[in-house]
């Protein structure tokens, strides 16, 4: 069984995929640039969408006939998703390729003691340079502090971490350790026992400090790497200092922290640089903030954390929907007024904008209109209001909605009255019924129930036979804005 790879596959689907699809189909002809496939071989292919790329999916293609793959969904901790026709098919690198080339090369097991390690590989090192790396899986869990390896007879080294002495249970047996040599030591790149208990913070929220009570860290490297759990939620930047060394500042993707990214008792993993600490696996906590997107339902102010750009996606307020005509009865004859109209939904706009880390940026939800009042009983209806701009640093992203015209009084006769139309726009509000009895005013409009839908529909003009007053329009959804770290 082996896991294959291809340079440049990349194709459109010409099918659709569901999220309960097991095959995939490509663009005619193009099947030829992935790999041919003899059971039990496979590879794996991602999915991705062609409006919003953030939208993927890892699947591992186990046939190929054609242009038609069978595919095995959500891999790689990815979910299965619906894709459309025009979305693309790829061969990319992926965790899950890595993983599997090292499975099926079959790494090495060591043999030797618990304390001396022994590797033979299939094509042997010549010597123990400095630079060389290998994986093998460990025979052993190591006991002692003191622990050489042995790589294809080069000589047996030292096992170190962090320029220090490993100790027991960093080597697990049957969990892959990896090692670079020095020159002089191999260094394990990947201990294990830190796992099983790690050090809680002490210090402040903004200056943390921890103790590794078995292994202290002596000097700050260039890759070295420590795992905690915080005593603290930060609430601003913040340094770290293990083992009493000077506070370095911790990064986050480049940038310094800004309140929640650690979090009291979530697990944190730092890994040094030249001067700085990254932290690995941002915890950052805010409402609506998943840590690359935030929506806003009103107004308010982003900060970004990153300096980057970020796609900028907003709908205007709803317009209010105008109120239906009145009737009158002159002479007892029988005059029936009109329908309102809805107002219609928030326009839809969207932007990239570069943004600068830490800088505040003012957004202003733009605010769903009232609808109009009734109208009096024979008197035209009245109009509603626009709805509000939506907009981002004061730059309008997305206009709102045009207000709803009110219907006129006395224009049918002898007949019912007539049902205001609907709001425009996604959850737009629907019109107002007419009246077909006397001394009925007319029915108002329903308001908007979607973010920047349509405003409410007209109101439903009363019937004739009597003077009455037509329905109220209903009234417009706020807008909506959503920014996305691209």
């Amino acid at each position: 069984m082996s896991v294959l790879i291809a340079n440049n596959a990349s194709s459109p689907i010409a099918a659709p995929v569901t999220t309960g699809s097991t095959t995939v189909t490509v663009q005619l002809g193009n099947g030829v640039k992935f790999p041919a496939l003899a059971s039990p071989d496979f590879f794996f292919g991602t999915l991705i969408s062609a409006l919003n790329p953030a939208v993927f999916e890892i699947v591992m293609v186990t046939a190929h006939a054609g242009d038609v793959f069978t595919v095995t969904r959500a891999q790689d901790g990815t979910t299965a998703q619906a894709f459309s026709i025009g979305d693309t098919f790829a061969l990319l690198p992926t965790r899950a390729t890595e993983n599997a080339i090292r499975n099926v090369t079959s790494l090495p097991t060591s043999t030797g003691s618990a304390n001396a390690h022994v590797v033979t590989n299939t094509v042997p090192i010549n010597a123990a340079d400095e630079g060389v790396v290998q994986e093998f899986i460990p025979g052993f869990t190591n006991t002692g502090t003191t622990v050489t390896l042995d790589i294809d007879g080069t000589g047996a080294f030292p096992l170190a971490a962090f320029d220090a002495p490993v100790w027991p249970g960093m080597l697990v047996m049957g969990v892959v350790a990896r090692v670079a040599f020095d020159g002089a030591n191999y260094q394990l790149q990947n201990p294990q026992v830190d796992y099983l208990s790690l050090p809680t913070s002490g210090g402040s929220a903004n200056a943390q400090t921890v103790v590794n009570p078995v292994n202290p860290i002596k000097a700050f490297n260039r890759g070295l790497q420590q795992k905690f759990v915080p005593g603290f939620t930060n609430t601003a930047a913040t340094t770290f200092s293990p083992d009493g060394l000077a506070p370095a500042p911790i990064l986050y993707r480049g940038a310094a922290l800004v309140g929640g990214e650690l979090q009291v008792g979530v697990p944190a993993y730092l890994t040094a640089d030249n001067s700085d600490w990254n932290l690995e696996n941002s915890s950052l906590v805010v409402p609506g903030f998943t840590g690359e997107a935030q929506v806003f339902t009103a107004s308010g102010t982003f900060t970004p954390t990153h300096t980057d750009n970020y796609l900028i996606i907003a709908k205007g307020g709803g317009a209010g929907g105008g109120s239906g005509g009145g009737s009158t009865s002159p002479g007892g004859n029988s005059v029936g007024g009109s329908d309102g109209q809805g107002g219609s939904g928030g326009d839809f706009g969207m932007t990239i904008v570069s943004l600068v880390a830490g800088t505040p940026y003012p957004v202003v939800i733009g605010a769903g209109a009232l609808g109009a009042p009734a109208a009096g009983a024979g008197t035209d209806g009245n109009s509603g209001s626009a709805g509000g701009d939506t907009t981002f640093n004061g730059v309008t992203i997305a206009g709102g909605g045009d207000a709803g015209v009110g219907g006129l009084a006395s224009v049918t006769v002898n007949g019912k009255g007539l049902t205001g139309s609907n709001g425009g726009g996604d959850g737009g509000g629907q019109g107002g019924a007419g009246q077909n009895s006397a001394n009925s005013p007319g029915n108002p409009g329903f308001n908007a129930t979607g973010p920047g839908g349509g405003g409410g529909g007209g109101g439903g003009a009363p019937t004739a036979g009597t003077s009455e007053a037509g329905g109220a329009g209903g009234n417009g959804a706020d807008g909506i804005l959503v920014i996305i770290r691209v």
